[in-house]
């Protein structure tokens, strides 16, 4: 900054006349009387000079101030903007999971009933403990994308401008309520296989280091509470994805009232 190093070199002229007019007292005190008059009344002079340097250096402060201030909201609007990308892709590989998970649960299902006719107990029990095992998988994947919506959402209220699409919507919900159907057929299958006395023996017997780790105590408690679980979750996840929409249109409006108001000022702008 120029006007600084301009300003630093001034502030120093009348010390510079003053040590300039005692070094002429030993030479010609005439020239020293002057000098030292000249140092005296230095200040007066260059002062408005001064000035001026200071308005220039404190407008030359403010203007990197802003640059600065402009640079790193938009780096923090970049970081935002990637982490609710980031968000988003990753919930929606996650609801491309489900389909994964219930896919799997039908295939278990399908084994279960070929066990069934088979009067296969252990082989039964077996496929509808994987079954199982799958419908808590979606269920925690459910659970994973509530709290990526729960971060998309605290994001998306710091982000300027309209945020990047959650991809789960009221759309998904409703797919996902086909779960429903899948768990409805493993209790009938349960329920079914209970009601023989063979298949009831083992199914009050088999507890599972799988099932223990998923989260159960024992086999009739996954079998039970699975359902409870996956239809509280996707009852949360539907409250959040509302909450979502709803945040999303508030911050549509006011984008749409922003604009005109810019368009405005930049046509004021270029008529002026």
């Amino acid at each position: 900054m120029k006007e600084k190093h301009i300003k630093e070199i001034i502030e120093f002229i009348p010390s510079i006349l003053l040590l300039i007019a005692i070094l002429m007292l030993f030479i010609n005190w005439r020239i020293s009387i002057v000098i030292f008059s000249v140092s005296f009344c230095s200040p007066v002079i260059i002062r408005p000079y001064e000035i001026y340097l200071q308005n220039k250096i404190d407008e030359e402060e403010e203007r990197q101030a802003e640059a600065y201030a402009k640079a790193s909201r938009e780096r923090e609007k970049q970081s935002i903007s990637e982490n609710l990308r980031r968000i988003s892709s990753d919930s929606l590989e996650e609801f491309k999971s489900i389909s994964k998970h219930l896919r799997n649960t039908e295939r278990f299902l399908d084994q279960a009933e070929r066990d069934f006719k088979e009067h296969a107990l252990s082989p039964f029990w077996t496929s509808v403990e994987q079954a199982t095992l799958e419908l808590s998988a979606l269920n925690d994947t459910v659970l994973d994308i509530r709290r990526s919506s729960e971060n998309y959402e605290k994001l998306s209220k710091t982000y300027e401008g309209e945020p990047p699409t959650f991809p789960t919507n009221m759309k998904s919900i409703d797919d996902m309520a086909i779960a429903f159907i899948t768990v409805d057929r493993l209790k009938n299958m349960v329920r079914k296989a209970q009601s023989n006395t063979a298949f009831a023996i083992i199914y009050e017997q088999r507890r599972t280091n799988q099932l223990l780790a998923a989260g159960f105590t024992n086999f009739a408690q996954a079998l039970d509470g699975i359902g409870h679980k996956i239809e509280s979750s996707i009852g949360k996840l539907e409250h959040q994805i509302r909450e979502i929409q709803q945040g999303n249109e508030r911050i549509i409006k006011n984008v749409d009232k922003i604009h005109p108001t810019l368009k405005q000022n930049a046509s004021n702008k270029g008529g002026a």
